[in-house]
């Protein structure tokens, strides 16, 4: 997964993450929570900070495993600590 995202935001192909993302999101029940971390990249990466807070913060909230939290946290840090 992490070298799919990395593959991804290095190609800057915003719009089919968007779209993959979307067709993932129909096709998977129940939801991944791990869907909202990735918009939480790809909108950090097209538009910023603001517009990915949201996405990383909802996917926080969904509690994940500590081990699939901990990136997502740092991304949040380092963001909020203006690196």
């Amino acid at each position: 997964m992490g070298e799919a995202r990395a593959q991804a935001t290095k190609l800057k192909d915003y719009d089919r993450c968007d779209a993959t993302l979307n067709l993932w999101e129909k096709a998977v029940r129940p939801r991944p929570a791990v869907i909202e971390d990735l918009r939480g990249d790809v909108a950090y990466e097209r538009d910023g900070f603001k517009k990915a807070e949201p996405h990383w913060r909802a996917f926080v909230a969904a509690k994940p495993r500590p081990n699939e939290a901990v990136s997502t946290y740092a991304k949040l840090a380092r963001s909020l600590a203006g690196n």
